[in-house]
């Protein structure tokens, strides 16, 4: 049996392999920067009773509004290259119920600098935030295990889509995965002028989707592993 910690590791080697960096926010945020975001119509933010201040007044029930603040605070410090994963908690009340959530969000932004030695360095596009998320879904699951895509469509969302899978899903807006730019008007008020690609993954349902017990093996790789010496001949 694999452990949740174990998981976790090896999605922070595989991420932190191809040039992210964790970080770790906050979980109490200021109610002004969730409201940005859409919201389930039946879902309640979880507001302190004794809050220290306005700053610091509801429990995040999302990890993309503070992850945003963290880039905001590099770009403003003109650190245009970023590359961030934080595993962190999300907290909402549903019919007089708390929820908590484990998730994992994921962020890029400005230069994208490959992990070999020939290739060159691009912009953050919708392509290379996929293939990042698809490096991390072919460690885990068989290629014969497929995902649902559909279009994801909210307000803070430009270009996105959603994973889904019916082992998991317990209603149509239940999605294990989603990944996308976020919207202008997003940007625009959180205070960013740099476009920003970002994976939001529902870690429990990520975890619970690997360990059914009907996905027994790992496809063999494709191509074997290459190796390349390199012998110059140099004036001396």
């Amino acid at each position: 049996d694999v452990s949740k910690h174990q998981i976790v590791n090896v999605i922070s080697d595989l991420l932190t392999a191809n040039g992210f960096f964790e970080i770790k926010n906050n979980s109490i945020t200021k109610k002004s920067s969730i409201n940005v975001f859409d919201l389930d119509s039946n879902k309640e933010l979880v507001s302190l009773i004794n809050p220290l201040s306005n700053e610091l007044s509801v429990l995040r029930s999302n990890m993309l509004c503070t992850g945003l603040e963290t880039l905001r605070y590099n770009l403003n410090r003109q650190i245009y290259n970023l590359k961030f994963f934080e595993f962190g908690k999300t907290y909402s009340l549903i019919d007089k119920q708390y929820i908590e959530e484990d998730r994992l969000a994921i962020f890029a932004s400005g230069l994208f600098k490959g992990d070999n030695w020939n290739e060159e360095s691009r912009n953050v596009d919708f392509f290379l935030m996929k293939g990042v998320l698809d490096k991390l879904i072919d460690r885990f699951f068989p290629t014969s295990f497929k995902f649902s895509l559909n279009e994801l469509k909210n307000n803070y969302t430009d270009l996105g889509i959603a994973y889904s899978h019916e082992l998991t899903s317990k209603s149509e807006n239940t999605h294990v995965i989603e990944m996308g730019s976020f919207s202008q008007s997003i940007l625009n008020v959180m205070g960013i002028k740099k476009s920003i690609y970002y994976i939001d993954i529902n870690l429990e349902l990520f975890i619970n989707l690997f360990t059914k017990k009907d996905l027994k093996y790992q496809d063999i790789p494709k191509f074997p592993s290459v190796k390349r010496d390199l012998s110059l001949l140099v004036n001396q």
